[in-house]
């Protein structure tokens, strides 16, 4: 039997400038041990990097809990970077702060700070040229998500879902007010693919979730959730050690099939009709489709060479899920493996559980 399926035409940008950056095995995405599972892929370097949108999507900006001085974006495509593989959510992890917010405010100006910044004050002042606007606002922190008084902090609830911001639902000041509360109507903005979005000072984190459908799941039982908590985080780890019911950690080892490893996702644009686009230190932009090209933006991150494979069985949950495969009550092994048909090893599916 022969299978065959149209290629893949991957077009993204390269997270970081240059090439010069370190990773260690404790930085690396994937199983740490039998209870851990890492998601994040974080990478060292010396001084300062410049930080670019992988895609072309919405940017909703968050405090890291681990660091005062730092931020986490969050992206939602806007058009996926390779159609076929749907991702939910990019999430950054570690920026300075002072590229984004200053004293409340966004920081800089049409003409100055990051790409990001100018960007979206560019945005903001055709918006109000064009609304012939008698009184322009402050451009605030909160519109792109940002909670800078304790007041905003507090209406931000560590348990409140990511989604519950990119979706949300206008509020009024009553049943009978016409015009939208001001501090909820606003929309995020949307950025190019290769915007800069500002800088990390010594190690940058990122994570890569897909999409499992947007719908909201009432009395949700998996321990894992997409909330501000997690993308508040410097890094995140699944663990399952701190759950006692099975079945909750069943759902965690199963919440890790819902990222992919930065580096496949780049490693799947060497397939002969990918783009990876990189801006150089001297803020040129370089198109790499070349296989080989491609393996040398990678070859610093320690995964390189993983590769990975999900089996999905019945109601789209991973092999073996329910634990309803196995040969008999007395034999476990539950799969079939070898390199020829007539010659496969029964084993038990699985690593570090």
């Amino acid at each position: 039997m022969t299978f065959r399926s149209n290629k893949l035409h991957p077009q993204s940008h390269f997270y970081i400038n240059g090439s010069d950056f370190t990773q260690s095995a404790e930085q690396a995405f994937g199983a740490v041990n039998n209870t851990q599972f890492r998601t994040t892929t974080t990478i060292s370097f010396n001084g300062d990097k410049n930080i670019y949108a992988l895609c072309n999507g919405t940017v909703f900006l968050q405090p890291q809990s681990n660091d005062s001085n730092k931020v986490n974006i969050i992206l939602r495509p806007f058009k996926q970077p390779i159609k076929g593989i749907n991702i939910k959510y990019i999430i950054y992890r570690g920026l300075n702060k002072i590229d984004f917010i200053d004293n409340g405010k966004i920081a800089g100006s049409e003409t100055s700070g990051s790409g990001f910044v100018r960007y979206i004050w560019s945005e903001f002042n055709r918006f109000y040229v064009e609304e012939d606007s008698e009184t322009v606002p402050e451009f605030l922190a909160n519109f792109i998500g940002y909670p800078f008084t304790s007041e905003q902090l507090s209406q931000q609830d560590d348990s409140h879902l990511i989604d519950r911001y990119f979706f949300k639902i206008a509020s009024f000041f009553d049943e009978e007010a016409t015009e939208e509360d001001p501090t909820t109507a606003y929309e995020f903005p949307v950025v190019p693919r290769g915007l800069h979005l500002g800088s990390a000072t010594e190690q940058v984190g990122i994570d890569i979730i897909l999409n499992n459908g947007d719908y909201f799941i009432e009395n949700d039982p998996n321990p894992f959730q997409l909330n501000l908590a997690y993308a508040r985080l410097a890094s995140y780890t699944l663990d399952t050690s701190t759950e006692s019911d099975n079945f909750k950690k069943k759902l965690l080892k199963e919440a890790s099939t819902q990222f992919i490893d930065i580096v496949a996702f780049y490693g799947l644009h060497a397939n002969g009709k990918g783009k990876l686009f990189v801006t150089n230190d001297d803020g040129t932009e370089t198109t790499l489709t070349d296989k080989s090209d491609i393996y040398q933006k990678l070859e610093n991150f320690v995964t390189k060479n993983n590769f990975y494979i999900y089996l999905q069985a019945n109601r789209q949950r991973s092999y073996n899920f329910y634990e309803n495969y196995q040969y008999s009550d007395t034999n476990l092994n539950n799969i079939k493996v070898g390199a020829e048909e007539d010659n496969l090893n029964e084993d038990v599916f699985g690593t570090n559980e």
